[in-house]
């Protein structure tokens, strides 16, 4: 290693020779995901750099040469600690010794601080540049460490910006690098794009299913999230106001729910609604009544797409006990992502319902449907649906073949 003219005003820099080596220590899964980020980025200012030491399987896959495992570090508890003791003291005196052999550009001891920081104050005892990336949290307790930690480091590496101050405060270099994750997401977060991503929909939408309306609906919802660990919940009320030409003849006020877990490319989601349902003109009260729907949902991630099965069943009781009518549904689809902004969405459908009353006919259903889906910024997402549907009726009144078209604006919060 040579030594560079010092900056003005500050501590010499030390200029690393051309094809350096560095020494890596990480000793769990995170600090094996940081390491693997440190080796890219030294890499593209050393392109010829050597990377040796303990690491895990991506810092391997970076092209680190592994001395011994990072699982081998990877104790917890008192009675762990104390049951592995003679294999991690064997572990880091081979470290020791492998590294003084080396004589690398830098030892970097990656977080683990138990195993690392002695391992550091005597490497660079020996005169080798020492860095310990990952401050323990002296910000929230036992401040003093930092005492120790400026003894074993020439130079600390801060995943926080807050963390450099307080080192500083008691003459120990700190310097912030930030974290990695941070360069996986957007500095400003598109909610509108995510949303449709995961397919959280804002909004809900209801068609009549009788031939002789010609039905304009004004569809209003909320939708709020919640995650709990592996699982994600939507839910939220709606309210629908459905008119004839000018006049209207339905309100359907409601809740749905729907929760989804991810496993691997699978995605499995269950919804299920409510809704109460008021005729405002008397010819139409039996369409009065309570309606309650579950849907099951089994989807795949292919690429930039997903491809889904759903079975759906339908509890109508309408006109007070006049009318009730039992459905059910399976529907095929798939979705597809065109870019950052758009998505289009395509499914077929079949349903059988079946009415308990005395006129009643057992109805089948088959529905096409299409949709494109566009986000704006400001977390707008602007949606076009299209359904063909064929109903196919034991009596020939009841059976009809439509074309609805819904436009919709969603806005998340």
């Amino acid at each position: 290693m040579t030594e560079a003219p010092a900056r003005e005003g500050g501590a010499p820099s030390f200029a690393p020779p051309r094809a350096p080596l560095f020494v890596l220590v990480a000793g769990e899964a995170s600090g094996d995901q940081l390491g693997a980020a440190l080796i890219a980025g030294l890499r593209k200012r050393f392109p010829d750099a050597r990377f040796e030491g303990v690491g895990g399987p991506a810092m391997h896959a970076a092209g680190m040469q592994l001395w011994h495992p990072a699982e081998q570090l990877s104790v917890m508890g008192y009675v762990e600690v104390l049951r592995h003791l003679p294999r991690l003291l064997a572990l880091r005196r081979d470290v020791l010794k492998r590294t003084l052999q080396a004589r690398p550009a830098a030892f970097i001891g990656i977080d683990a601080p138990d195993f690392n920081l002695g391992l550091e104050r005597r490497l660079k005892a020996a005169g080798i540049r020492c860095a310990h990336y990952v401050s323990p949290s002296v910000w929230a307790w036992r401040e003093k460490r930092v005492l120790k930690i400026g003894r074993s480091a020439d130079r600390v590496l801060c995943l926080f910006p807050m963390e450099p101050a307080i080192y500083a405060r008691h003459g120990v270099d700190a310097r912030f690098v930030g974290h990695p994750l941070a360069d996986a997401f957007a500095i400003t977060p598109d909610r509108a794009a995510a949303r449709v991503r995961l397919d959280f929909g804002g909004y809900f939408v209801r068609y009549s299913d009788a031939p002789q309306f010609e039905e304009d609906s004004v569809n209003v919802a909320a939708a709020f999230q919640h995650s709990s660990g592996p699982w994600s919940m939507d839910f939220g009320p709606h309210y629908a106001r459905s008119t004839l030409g000018t006049n209207a003849f339905e309100e359907e006020a409601g809740v749905t729910v729907r929760a989804a877990r991810p496993f691997g490319d699978w995605r499995f989601s269950v919804l299920a609604t409510y809704d109460d349902i008021d005729a405002l003109e008397a010819k139409y009260d039996y369409l009065t009544g309570a309606q309650r729907r579950l849907r099951l949902t089994l989807a795949q991630r292919v690429g930039r797409g997903r491809f889904s099965a759903s079975v759906e069943a339908e509890d109508n009781n309408l006109a007070a006990a006049t009318v009730s009518s039992d459905r059910r549904r399976v529907l095929l689809g798939y979705w597809h992502r065109l870019g950052t902004d758009w998505s289009v969405e395509g499914a077929v459908g079949y349903r059988l319902s079946r009415y308990e009353r005395p006129s009643g006919p057992d109805e089948r259903l088959t529905e096409l449907f299409a949709s494109v889906r566009r986000a704006f910024p400001h977390d707008w997402v602007f949606t076009a649906d299209y359904r063909h549907s064929r109903n196919d009726a034991d009596l020939t009144e009841f059976s009809y073949s439509a074309d609805r078209i819904a436009l919709g604006v969603n806005r998340a919060f």
